[in-house]
């Protein structure tokens, strides 16, 4: 938690410069983007996808998606918008892609105080008088809430450790500036820019815009290291659009706007059933999934 208002911040220098950096020169690479040196798996990976690079494309995306958010359009004609700029998009949505279980945390001793609390809440519920019933399972229920938030938590740094000892954190990416003979070879997805640090480089045609950035609290581009060594940033690099991969959808459908739409850490924990699509012309929205990601996109 300490660490999130320093990052923030370096967060809002970056965001400030993409939106420079892309009012300045436009979607296409410049001489003297930043691009970052690919390792050798990377190199292999396959990269490919039929999003469009210009402008003009991009826009003409954007401006005719707008005239499809009436739910009376013909949802087939908005996947066949879709797929004149992606090919790879398919309305199937693949097996790899489905809503998966994460809770490799969870112990059996939550699971069983879980189902007891369950227990203790139904006989609960059919004698709301029962004082002594209801001390319990607002006990056990707090409980619970404790044992899962420990639980977790001890998980995740044990993950985080064993992370960082299997493959050490690289403070500084390595990049290279482009040069006017490498631009056709590349597309603004490649390009990166300079979170703010001690140990990164600045682009020189936005170093002076980095620089007012910073001064605007105080700060300059020379960011030293910090004797407290948590509030030492040595900075790195970001790319400033990424593709989508292995896009699908499925489109649902409910009655009231207070329904949740998908299923909480919680509720997936307890095994509830994900929401089911109900025949209703009320309410809609896309349930879009890609990398391993999903995201909703009201009607």
């Amino acid at each position: 938690m300490r660490l999130l208002y320093i990052h923030s911040f370096q967060s809002l220098i970056w965001n400030k410069m993409v939106s420079k950096r892309i009012q300045l020169f436009g979607m296409k690479p410049v001489e003297g983007d930043f691009i970052l040196i690919k390792t050798e798996k990377e190199e292999n990976e396959d990269s490919s996808s039929e999003i469009p690079d210009d402008d003009e494309s991009i826009s003409q995306l954007m401006w005719e998606t707008k005239l499809y958010e009436n739910h009376s359009v013909a949802v087939q004609d908005f996947f066949n918008l879709l797929q004149k700029f992606d090919k790879s998009i398919t309305e199937q949505i693949p097996k790899s892609h489905k809503y998966k279980k994460r809770n490799e945390w969870v112990t059996k001793e939550i699971m069983d105080a879980i189902n007891l609390k369950d227990k203790l809440y139904k006989q609960y519920n059919k004698d709301r008088d029962n004082k002594v019933l209801e001390r319990e399972y607002k006990d056990l229920r707090n409980k619970i809430t404790n044992m899962v938030r420990d639980t977790k938590k001890e998980y995740q740094l044990k993950k985080e450790k064993k992370e960082k000892a299997e493959e050490p954190f690289k403070c500084k990416q390595e990049i290279i500036a482009l040069t006017a003979d490498e631009l056709s070879n590349y597309t603004i997805y490649d390009i990166v820019l300079p979170l703010p640090g001690y140990d990164i480089n600045y682009p020189e045609h936005l170093k002076e815009y980095y620089k007012e950035a910073l001064e605007e609290y105080g700060l300059t581009l020379e960011m030293t290291k910090q004797k407290v060594k948590t509030y030492t940033l040595c900075g790195n690099y970001r790319k400033i659009l990424e593709k989508v991969k292995d896009v699908s959808w499925k489109i649902m459908h409910y009655n009231n706007p207070t329904e949740n739409l998908i299923r909480s850490d919680f509720e997936e924990l307890r095994g509830n059933s994900e929401p089911e699509d109900v025949e209703s012309k009320v309410y809609f929205y896309f349930l879009f999934f890609f990398s391993k990601l999903h995201v909703i996109s009201h009607g």
